[in-house]
């Protein structure tokens, strides 16, 4: 499993609660801004759709076309069964240990950095719809307050003390941009790799896998 940081810039800006990926994909599918599939199930088969092709086209370029297609077969199967059902398949593909996980996530850390700026612009198209559907958490009705998670990290040594700066200037703020998987148990947290982040989660809307 990649690491759920950065590898150049460790960590985006502050964005608030829409992130810059999420954004532009809203904008490359015309939709407005309070138009999403958890609020107009209408738009929702049509974003299937392009899931699917985005999904398809990335498998292609990685040699997983066989993956891919079971994959959108999964999700077109559901694209008349209503935003819930749709979104269950999203999250249920997510996290499986296979292409679409690592490359999204991996592509979606990039944002924040000017120079890798073209990586992750490149997924709006592709993976862009998949991740708009997965974002938009349909169960999500209220935000989850006073929450310890923890997320376990290979970090190099200059991550570590970037990550010790941040936490000297409390005015200051960074924010994960991919999709990142965190844990109850600090045990098996600190098992993934060599360094423990201890999240305390005051007011996030967070989904249990």
């Amino acid at each position: 499993m990649p690491d759920p940081i950065a590898p150049k810039r460790y960590y985006g800006g502050e964005y608030g609660w829409v992130a810059p990926f999420i954004l532009e994909v809203r904008n490359g599918l015309n939709l407005g801004k309070e138009q999403l599939p958890s609020r107009d199930a209408a738009i929702v088969p049509k974003i299937v759709e392009k899931a699917a092709l985005g999904i398809m086209q990335e498998g292609k370029k990685l040699g997983e076309s066989r993956a891919a297609e079971e994959m959108t077969q999964r999700l077109i199967k559901r694209k008349e069964n209503g935003t819930k059902e749709v979104w269950k398949c999203c999250a249920h593909l997510y996290s499986r240990e296979r292409f679409l996980y690592k490359t999204l996530n991996k592509d979606m850390r990039f944002i924040g950095s000017t120079k890798h700026e073209p990586i992750w612009r490149s997924k709006i198209h592709t993976l862009g719809p998949f991740g708009l559907l997965l974002w938009d958490n349909p169960f999500n009705e209220k935000p989850n307050t006073n929450k310890l998670v923890y997320l376990g990290a290979n970090l190099t040594d200059d991550q570590i003390a970037t990550y010790e700066n941040l936490s000297k200037h409390t005015d200051e703020y960074g924010s994960f941009q991919a999709f990142t998987s965190c844990g109850r148990d600090p045990q098996k947290a600190e098992s993934m790799g060599n360094v423990l982040l201890i999240i305390k989660v005051q007011l996030a809307f967070t989904v249990d896998l």
